[in-house]
């Protein structure tokens, strides 16, 4: 692939090779908050907020909404010396076995977004790193066994409000189980810089029965939402050695 004219250039200390990506603002904002009382130190990144534990095992970073940002922080983070990551965030069902609050592991994406097509080569297919993928399902499963946890294909789409019954039954027919806005981009990205990342969604709405479901604005499928992630920062990197 022909090399770009810009590339990212460091700015900062150098973080851990291990950390956490959290997609939404009120993940992203309650983890700096409960970090940063503990005395994770904060850190500039872009757009996005990044705290680092100052015994250099793990950096937390977000918010990254959509593809183009998720994947220009991601891209920070790896000039910074991020070498495995875990994304966590939100899905929308498109598969009718799956349900609002239940849990997506992507094993592989399905690009409907404009950005992992510039870091991918015709006919390549967004992929997360398989062994980093398996140990996050059972994290997940031992962190949440009530919840039913899938692994399937995810589609990415830039674009959430055009979100038609013809597209979501196109994408089903190509197999995705879920849809949001950034693992193909960040998975590209991954794959093009030579780290790994895999990636969980808690489900927060559902477009499978031909209509809108959601759970986003009910305050116990936030709460759940925030205990998950606080849970998978809580067991990387040591709950990924396992």
């Amino acid at each position: 692939m022909e090399e770009s004219l810009v590339n990212p250039a460091p700015a900062g200390r150098k973080i851990p090779a291990d950390g956490i990506l959290l997609i939404n603002p009120g993940e992203a904002d309650m983890a700096v908050k409960t970090l940063a009382a503990r005395g994770y130190a904060r850190r500039g990144l872009f757009n996005a907020r990044l705290i680092v534990n100052e015994a250099r095992t793990r950096f937390v970073a977000g918010p990254a909404v959509g593809a183009p940002m998720a994947a220009m922080t991601l891209e920070h983070l790896i000039v910074l010396g991020a070498k495995r990551v875990i994304v966590y965030g939100w899905a929308g069902a498109v598969d009718h076995g799956v349900n609002c609050g239940d849990i997506v592991i992507p094993d592989k994406g399905l690009s409907g977004d404009g950005t992992s097509g510039h870091y991918l080569a015709p006919g390549d297919i967004p992929q997360p790193a398989p062994a980093l993928s398996s140990k996050l399902e059972k994290l997940c499963r031992i962190m949440l066994p009530e919840a039913a946890v899938h692994r399937g294909a995810v589609w990415t789409n830039d674009a959430p409000y055009r979100e038609t019954a013809a597209l979501v039954e196109e994408y089903r027919r190509r197999g995705a189980i879920a849809v949001e806005m950034e693992f193909c981009a960040l998975a590209a990205v991954a794959a093009f810089r030579g780290i790994e990342l895999a990636a969980v969604f808690m489900v927060s709405d559902s477009l499978a029965g031909g209509r809108h479901e959601s759970l986003i604005p009910e305050k116990n499928f936030r709460q759940r939402s925030r205990e998950l992630a606080m849970g998978i920062i809580e067991a990387s990197p040591r709950g990924f050695e396992q």
